[in-house]
C-alpha cells in the first residue's frame, strides 16, 4: 500500500508491503518500505530510500535476520551519494548437529560518493570446525578508499548508526576478546588484535599489526600479558613484543619477562596501531640500524631441585655482530633447592654455586669472539670441602679492541 504523485517537479511518494518468495530452498519474510522523490527543480532533494525491518532469510537451512536501509541522494554539487545501513544482524551456518558460524549484534554503515567508499561493520562472532574454535567478543572492520575523512550518520529502523573514519586509503580489522582453541588438549591463543593496511608518510604502502592482552598457553601455561606491534613495508619488517612467560612440566620450571625487538627496514620507524582504546607504538631510530634483539629479565630456570639458573639475559644482532649479555646471574648445580621460598639460603642445599655473575660476549661476522665473565664461585653444604672466591674470565681472538 502507498501513494505516488506525478507532477511537473517529478515523481514523489512511498509504498510498503510484505515480501515473499517462491524460490526452492529459499524462505524470506519481512516488511519493506520505499520512498522516492525525483525532484527535477532541486537536485539536492532527490532521493530513493528502501527500508527493511525484521527481515528473515533462510537459504538451504542457513538463517540470517536483521534490518537494513538503502538510500541514494544527490548533494548540492549534483553528485550521487549512496548509504547502506545494517542493524541487528544475525547469521547462522550449521548442519543438523553443529553450528559452524554464529554472528550476532551485527551492524554497519557504508557511504559511497565521488571520493570512494568508506564505512564500518561490527559484530560478535564464533567459528567452529572440527578440532578448532575461533571466537571474538567484537569484530570491527573499517575502510576508507578516499583521501578525505568521512563522518556520517544514518538511521536504520529507528537506530542511528555513525561512521567516523580518517582519510585513506586504508583497511582496518580489529578483533577484541579474540580466542583460538585447538582440540581438547588446552592449546589456546587469546587477546585483542588489530590489522591495518594503509599508506605511510611519503606514500609507501604499509601493513601494521598489533596485539594486547595476548596469551599463548597450553594447559594454562605459556606466554601471558603479551603486548606487541609490527610494521611491514617494502623494505622489511619492524616491531616489538613483550610478555610474561611461565612454563612447568616434566620437572622443568621456566618463568620470567621476555621481550623481542626487530627492525629489518634499514631505517627509522615511527608508527602507531590502535587496539581498542590503546595505541601501541613501533619506534626505532635511524642510527640503531638493522637490529634483532631478545631479552629475558627476572628469569628463573629450574630442573627439579638439581639445576637452578636465575637472572636477566639479552641477545642483540646489529650491524653484523651478535652480542649476548647476562647480569645478576645465579647458577646452582647440586641438591637443592638453593633458596627457600622466602628467598633465604637453604641450609640443606649441596653443590656448586655461581652468584652475582655477569657475562658479556660479542661474536663478529668472521666467527671471532670477545668475552668477559665475572662472578663469585663457592661450594656449599659438602662436608670437608671448602671453596669460595671471585672468578674472572677474559677472552678475545678478534684482533681488535672491543668496547660494548
Amino acid at each position: 500500500a502507498g501513494t505516488l504523485t506525478f507532477s511537473s517537479a517529478g515523481l514523489k511518494g512511498e509504498f510498503r508491503g510484505q515480501i515473499g518468495v517462491t524460490i526452492p530452498n529459499v524462505i524470506m519474510s519481512g516488511e519493506f518500505s520505499v520512498e522516492i522523490d525525483t525532484n527535477r527543480l532541486v537536485p539536492a532533494n532527490r532521493f530513493i530510500r528502501v527500508d527493511g525491518a525484521n527481515i528473515v532469510a533462510t537459504i538451504a537451512g542457513q538463517r540470517m535476520t536483521g534490518d537494513f536501509s538503502f538510500e541514494q541522494t544527490t548533494n548540492a554539487m549534483g553528485l550521487k551519494v549512496v548509504r547502506l545501513g545494517l542493524s541487528d544482524i544475525t547469521l547462522t551456518l550449521k548442519n543438523a548437529t553443529t553450528t559452524f558460524v554464529s554472528v550476532t549484534n551485527g551492524q554497519g554503515l557504508l557511504v559511497i560518493n565521488g571520493n570512494g567508499l568508506a564505512g564500518f561493520f561490527s559484530a560478535s562472532a564464533a567459528f567452529s570446525v572440527p578440532g578448532v574454535t575461533i571466537s571474538a567478543n567484537s569484530i570491527r572492520i573499517e575502510i576508507n578508499t578516499g583521501l578525505q575523512a568521512v563522518k556520517e550518520s544514518f538511521v536504520v529502523n529507528g537506530k542511528t548508526l555513525f561512521v567516523d573514519v580518517p582519510s585513506g586509503p586504508f583497511l582496518r580489522v580489529e578483533a577484541l576478546g579474540g580466542r583460538l582453541t585447538i582440540g581438547d588438549n588446552g592449546a589456546e591463543l587469546s587477546g585483542d588484535f588489530a590489522f591495518e593496511k594503509g599508506t605511510a608518510t611519503g606514500g609507501a604502502q604499509i601493513v601494521k599489526f598489533a596485539a594486547r592482552n595476548v596469551s599463548i598457553t597450553f594447559d594454562g601455561q605459556g606466554l601471558k600479558n603479551g603486548v606487541g606491534g609490527f610494521v611491514v613495508t617494502s623494505n622489511g619488517i619492524a616491531g616489538q613484543l613483550t610478555g610474561e612467560i611461565a612454563v612447568q612440566g616434566g620437572g622443568i620450571d621456566v618463568s620470567g619477562f621476555l621481550g623481542l625487538r626487530i627492525n629489518q627496514t634499514g631505517g627509522a620507524v615511527d608508527e602507531t596501531v590502535q587496539v581498542g582504546a590503546d595505541e601501541i607504538a613501533v619506534r626505532f631510530l635511524a642510527d640503531e640500524g638493522t637490529i634483532f634483539s631478545f631479552f629475558l629479565s627476572d628469569a628463573t630456570f629450574k630442573i627439579g631441585d638439581f639445576v637452578t639458573i636465575e637472572g636477566s639475559v639479552s641477545f642483540n644482532n646489529s650491524n653484523g655482530k651478535d652480542v649476548f649479555a647476562g647480569t645478576g646471574l645465579l647458577v646452582f648445580l647440586g641438591e637443592g633447592p638453593v633458596d627457600r621460598q622466602d628467598g633465604s639460603r637453604n641450609p640443606a642445599a649441596k653443590g656448586a654455586l655461581l652468584s652475582d655473575a655477569e657475562i658479556g660476549l660479542v661474536r663478529f661476522a668472521n666467527g671471532t669472539l670477545a668475552m668477559v665473565a665475572t662472578g663469585t664461585v663457592e661450594i656449599i653444604g659438602i662436608n670437608g670441602v671448602s671453596l669460595a672466591g671471585q672468578a674472572s674470565i677474559q677472552f678475545n681472538n678478534s684482533g681488535q679492541i672491543v668496547n660494548e
